[in-house]
């Protein structure tokens, strides 16, 4: 099924509060949410893009009263219902979506508002979003093969106190002004408002675009204002600010508290490492034995190019090496045996 998105109406699909979607796709007949426009004339920001409400806990008590919550005024959403559903998303394929209203107020690929646990959400991609691919307000919903590619603002983000987790995924930027990989925040106005933000990702590869001319570039990881949160198995790649900026004394009691850990990840061709608030903390938590992070070559095939990147670790690479990735068999978001995102139901056209 192929679902066009109208520009002139800013066409945007809600999922709204106590119903549910259910787009179940295959690896060969996927469900792709797409731009009216024609081929050849598709661009960002098209139309709106796919948001669900639910009524999983979020962290600012004001949003599930408020009829204009929600991205592009979308409605209420939050509640006290962790297993909350929102329906199924599988085998997804979303492009050129993300409508500007202002410039303050875009949308999302999706946007997961108070999403719960019973949502199930694997293989999915955002394609040249406006804004951010895939944001996560609050909620407890868990996904897994998560695709973002040229998303024009931040590729993963979340805030409002997400506390699900994400096992599998991809971020790759291209030159439309992509900014951080990752940017988590617990709520810029509440930087220790409960629940916290505080996901669990394994398995990413995040590719940015440090030596594109004129690139907006931002750091592989932007997690601030309160936020914890667990990272293993990561590889960070070519961001041109930095791999990693950590924000808010918030934030850095998290690491001193064993909340917000990165672990058995690779961090290259980024320059500085890290930065933030505090780098003595950022440094030592990164740098620490037990954690056993590397700083060196990922040995990706071909992630720079621009037309089909090739992010499979190479023989060889540290990333398809069992000792380093911990518990699993490899670091990064995809398995060298079994690179899923060159799987039928993704596209990388850029119109």
């Amino acid at each position: 099924t192929v679902i066009l998105g109208s520009t002139a109406d800013q066409g945007t699909l809600v999922v709204i509060q106590d119903s549910k979607i259910f787009a179940t796709g295959t690896p060969s007949l996927p469900i792709i949410f797409s731009s009216v426009q024609p081929l050849g004339g598709r661009a960002a920001g098209d139309w709106g893009g796919l948001v669900l409400n639910g009524r999983a806990p979020v962290n600012d008590p004001t949003i599930p009263d408020n009829p204009d919550a929600g991205e592009g005024a979308s409605g209420p959403f939050g509640g006290d219902d962790p297993n909350d559903s929102s329906g199924v998303l599988q085998y997804v394929r979303v492009e050129f979506a993300g409508i500007r209203f202002s410039d303050t107020n875009e949308l999302n690929g999706i946007a997961l508002q108070g999403v719960g646990s019973g949502t199930v959400i694997d293989h999915v991609m955002v394609a040249f979003n406006q804004d951010d691919g895939i944001e996560f307000f609050g909620g407890t919903a868990n996904a897994s093969y998560v695709f973002i590619y040229g998303a024009r603002d931040d590729s993963i983000d979340c805030t409002l106190g997400w506390t699900g987790r994400i096992d599998n995924a991809v971020v790759i930027q291209r030159g439309d002004d992509g900014d951080n990989g990752f940017e988590w925040d617990n709520w810029e106005f509440g930087f220790d408002f409960t629940p916290q933000t505080m996901p669990q990702v394994t398995n990413v590869t995040l590719v940015g675009l440090r030596d594109a001319p004129g690139v907006e570039n931002g750091s592989g990881g932007r997690l601030r204002n309160g936020t914890a949160g667990l990272i293993t198995n990561a590889i960070w790649y070519n961001f041109g600010r930095s791999g990693l900026r950590i924000q808010t004394t918030e934030s850095m009691n998290s690491i001193e508290a064993g909340d917000l850990n990165i672990a058995n990840s690779i961090v290259y061709g980024v320059d500085p490492i890290y930065e933030g608030e505090d780098e003595q903390i950022i440094g030592d938590m990164l740098e620490s034995p037990a954690n056993n992070n590397l700083f060196a070559d990922a040995m990706l095939a071909d992630p720079l190019n621009p037309v089909k990147p090739d992010i499979t670790p190479m023989p060889g690479s540290p990333a398809a090496d069992a000792g380093n990735a911990g518990n699993l068999d490899y670091i990064g978001g995809v398995d060298p045996n079994a690179p899923w995102i060159y799987e039928g139901w993704t596209s990388f056209s850029d119109n």
